[in-house]
């Protein structure tokens, strides 16, 4: 204002900047001398991939840069844990941490809810109590449903809706022979987004419905110089109108879907993926390179989990080579409209250093291996087991004596009990598989806990009753 003599600013805010502008505002509703406000990537209500870079780190797409060094820098950096996910987060969208509790011969899950995912930080991950607790003071109620408009800010929002994005985060713990318990990660559940902020998070934002725009290529570290962005942005601040193709910028959110595949790579196997126009997602130097649209890259521990997209008919190059001896295990998901349809799995693949391959993705993926590195294919691997699942889950319910309540649990044809997500609100439980089948029961009365009685109204499977 000092330099112009205008009254007002324009402010582009990209991710935490948000935040931050969104707490100005809050403070100085009455002179916050602020016109327009494009909020872009803004996590709004967090992010879970802010989770993963505690347990585990990120590289953030910059070379050189390792995921170990970084969740240790992370443990104390108060910013990602403001942007860890909020109470409105949970409630909108569910749980963000799963455990799955894996025995000899069984296994079990259980989906984290609010409270529990914060012990999961602060007791199980001995993370920083503290500066959780300041997160949880930022991410008010009031904070997450802030109205910047009622304190005259002209808003709009552009947000990244079709990369693959963290939305909730697996750890397995299992046994050694020893008791010791041993803890590794699964593929992290996906859900459209920037690559860091999940849609839910993004829109979690009062705002005019014609002033929400969604961009279709996204990065959320570049989002602000990227083709399509960065001419709304000017457009939005100026009047302008240059030239926005509608295959970058959409008003239409039911654009905004995940069709792919997630490929998990269990060591010692490293995966290198190029694209039909080059683009490349794999290892450089030890940390991510991740250029192709959409795609996600995340390495946790020594495990590897990538998502490629082919809802525009893309085509890929997926190398393989070996990183030591032992087996290897690879398992490529199909998703459709953001669900599992199709588990394909290769397991307990004899690997050495020599060991170079392909992957060649199709209806029926196969493995192309190079078992001494001479350049020549030794072998050519169908998958061990297909999974196409169409059938929901059934219900099994139990007394808790502890509770003294009742405890639903599932069983499905093909996903284990730790694929099986339970959301039950007092008369209505849901079961949900790993493909997106679903099975409801409703119960007449809602106070099951304090009537000790439950009375079931009616069940239903993938909505038929």
């Amino acid at each position: 204002m000092t330099q112009t003599g205008s009254n007002k600013v324009d402010v582009i805010a990209h991710s935490t900047g948000g935040l931050l502008v969104k707490k100005f505002v809050m403070d100085h509703s009455l002179d916050n001398h602020i016109g327009k406000a494009v909020f872009v990537g803004v996590p709004n209500t967090g992010a879970p991939k802010a989770i993963k870079v505690l347990l585990k780190g990120d590289s953030f797409g910059i070379p050189w840069l390792a995921d170990e060094e970084m969740q240790k820098l992370s443990q104390n950096f108060p910013v990602v844990y403001d942007l860890s996910p909020s109470q409105q987060y949970f409630n909108a969208k569910g749980s963000y941490v799963k455990i799955i509790n894996q025995e000899f011969f069984s296994s079990s899950s259980q989906d984290l809810d609010f409270n529990q995912a914060n012990s999961f930080l602060t007791n199980d991950h001995s993370l920083n109590n503290q500066a959780l607790t300041n997160a949880h003071n930022l991410h008010t109620t009031d904070f997450d449903n802030f109205d910047m408009r009622n304190a005259g800010v002209d808003l709009y929002s552009i947000n990244g809706c079709k990369a693959g994005t963290i939305s909730k985060v697996i750890e397995r713990r299992a046994k050694d022979i020893f008791g010791n318990i041993l803890v590794s990660y699964d593929q992290p559940q996906r859900s459209p987004g920037d690559g860091t902020v999940p849609l839910e998070s993004a829109t979690n934002l009062p705002i005019n419905h014609d002033r929400k725009y969604y961009s279709l290529k996204t990065d959320h570290g570049k989002m602000l110089s990227q083709d399509g962005i960065r001419q709304e942005i000017v457009n939005l601040i100026s009047g302008s109108s240059l030239n926005v193709s509608d295959s970058l910028i959409t008003q239409d959110i039911s654009k905004c879907k995940l069709k792919g595949k997630a490929i998990s790579v269990f060591s010692p196997l490293d995966i290198n993926i190029t694209d039909q126009n080059g683009n490349y997602s794999g290892l450089i130097s030890g940390a991510i390179q991740n250029d192709i649209p959409n795609a996600d890259f995340e390495i946790m521990g020594e495990h590897k989990f990538i998502y490629l997209p082919d809802d525009e008919g893309q085509t890929y190059s997926v190398k393989i080579n070996g990183t030591g001896d032992g087996t290897f295990t690879l398992r490529e998901d199909e998703l459709n409209n953001n669900l599992i349809q199709q588990t394909q799995v290769f397991s307990d693949i004899p690997v050495t250093n020599s060991l170079t391959g392909q992957v060649n993705l199709d209806t029926t993926t196969t493995l192309s291996l190079d078992n001494n590195g001479d350049g020549t294919i030794d072998q050519t691997i169908q998958p061990s087991l297909i999974i196409k699942d169409t059938t929901p889950p059934e219900f099994s319910i139990q007394f808790n004596l502890a509770a003294k309540d009742l405890q639903f649990s599932g069983t499905d044809n093909i996903s284990g009990p730790e694929d099986i997500t339970i959301a039950d609100k007092d008369n209505i439980i849901t079961l949900s598989d790993r493909a997106g089948n679903t099975s409801q029961m409703t119960l007449k009365d809602r106070n099951r806990r304090s009537a000790m009685v439950a009375e079931i109204q009616s069940l239903s499977y993938n909505s038929q009753v």
